[in-house]
């Protein structure tokens, strides 16, 4: 008679297990969503304050990894995930950008990095000779990144 007391007991928790785990998912769901609005706000209001045309970067689950943002003299990448300096596209940008800089003496970069993650690469002294090729290495590390980027569960 205890065994058959127990089984619905076992049953109602089950169930009640499932429904919350249900409604968790549906939270995670909903957070996730939010999070993606913000990182959008805060990539907006990046590019309204530096102007100019940007062009976004998303993984393949729809979350903004990066933006490339041009205007006069600079363009910028900004990251909106994690990338360690040590990353080989990082590394990559780096070596490029410093061959770039040989041919043109107007050409300068920086990096800007919070802890050991970067977060924004600017490059300066753009101008119509080499334009082309810094957007191209930057947005090839962008899509390059943004491609291997995974969704945080």
């Amino acid at each position: 008679m205890a065994a058959s007391d127990k089984e619905p007991g076992l049953e109602e928790l089950r169930e009640f297990l499932e429904k919350e785990i249900a409604e968790l998912e549906e939270r995670l769901q909903l957070l996730r969503s939010l999070l993606v609005f913000l990182e959008e706000c805060s990539a907006a209001a990046a590019v309204g304050q530096l102007g100019g045309q940007s062009q976004d970067f998303h993984s393949p689950d729809g979350r903004l990894v990066a933006r490339l943002v041009s205007r006069r003299d600079t363009v910028s990448l900004m990251l909106f995930v994690p990338v360690p300096e040590t990353h080989p596209y990082i590394r990559y940008v780096v070596r490029a950008l410093a061959k770039l800089q040989e041919t043109s003496e107007s050409l300068e970069y920086t990096i800007d990095k919070e802890g050991r993650y970067v977060k924004k690469i600017t490059v300066m002294g753009v101008n119509r000779d080499n334009i082309d090729d810094v957007k191209a290495v930057l947005e090839y590390a962008a899509i390059k990144i943004a491609s291997l980027s995974r969704a945080t569960r």
